[in-house]
């Protein structure tokens, strides 16, 4: 009995269906509900989808638990790179001015006096 009461007062952290127990993902591993909607959920999500489609029916859950967590599409349009960004390698900047320009990329050094 104690043992139900604590799974009801837990049932936030574990995927619907699978009150009190951790969720195995299609690879055999357990995961809590928690981690297995974090991470890589395209890939879960594909290897859940090939588990029920080979039968395994006990995967339905955790497929549409996934799908409800899959982000939205990203167009590269809507995609901002501030020129001068950190995280942008100074090679690519230079390759993206050349084409973009159609002329090599030139050097300027600056000396203080």
């Amino acid at each position: 009995m104690a043992v139900k009461l604590l799974f009801y007062h837990l049932r936030g952290l574990f995927l619907e269906g699978h009150p009190g127990q951790q969720v195995r993902n299609a690879r055999g591993s357990l995961e809590t509900a928690a981690q297995f909607l974090s991470g890589d959920v395209r890939t879960k999500l594909s290897d859940a989808e090939a588990a029920v489609a080979q039968g395994d029916a006990s995967f339905a859950d955790e497929v549409a638990a996934l799908k409800a967590v899959i982000p939205k599409d990203i167009d590269p349009t809507d995609i901002v790179v501030p020129v001068g960004a950190g995280w942008v390698p100074a090679t690519d900047v230079a390759q993206f001015a050349s084409e973009l320009t159609g002329t090599a990329p030139q050097v300027c050094v600056y000396i203080k006096a």
